[in-house]
């Protein structure tokens, strides 16, 4: 996933090359943390808050920038992660989608409407991505960059 945050006071872009499996369980727990609380649930599963960054959650994106940016700033919190909708993109080529179909697919963390719901919308996404990768991605540091 590659993920520019383009600030309209800021000359240069921020890009990232988020790669989930490169999450330590750590973080990946935080990430479901801050997810819950943003969306007023007690548990919100890694699969599902990745679908909403997906699907342009507003909630999912901004954890999305925080995690990014708290890895260089560690003392930055959810509340201080803002950005305008323009400010920032997510773009994935299919061979991620398809792979977060299968997670998906796989998943008891949601009931099999919902499950049916994302995996439409996936297949939808799929139909219309890049083959191929989006190739690597400029970023601050490597180690950042994929969480």
């Amino acid at each position: 996933m590659i993920v520019t945050y383009h600030p309209e006071d800021s000359a240069e872009p921020q890009v990232w090359e988020f790669i989930h499996s490169r999450l330590r369980e750590t973080r990946a727990e935080m990430i479901e943390k801050r997810y819950a609380k943003l969306i007023g649930e007690k548990t919100a599963p890694l699969d599902q808050w990745r679908m909403a960054v997906l699907q342009g959650a507003a909630a999912a994106r901004r954890v999305l920038l925080w995690h990014l940016q708290n890895l260089e700033h560690v003392t930055l919190r959810i509340e201080d992660v803002d950005p305008l909708r323009s400010e920032l993109t997510v773009e994935m080529s299919r061979p991620e989608l398809e792979e977060l179909r299968a997670a998906i697919a796989g998943s008891t963390a949601m009931d099999e409407s919902q499950r049916d719901m994302m995996i439409a919308a996936l297949n939808a996404d799929i139909a219309k991505a890049p083959e191929e990768g989006l190739g690597k991605a400029p970023s601050k540091s490597s180690d950042a960059a994929t969480g």
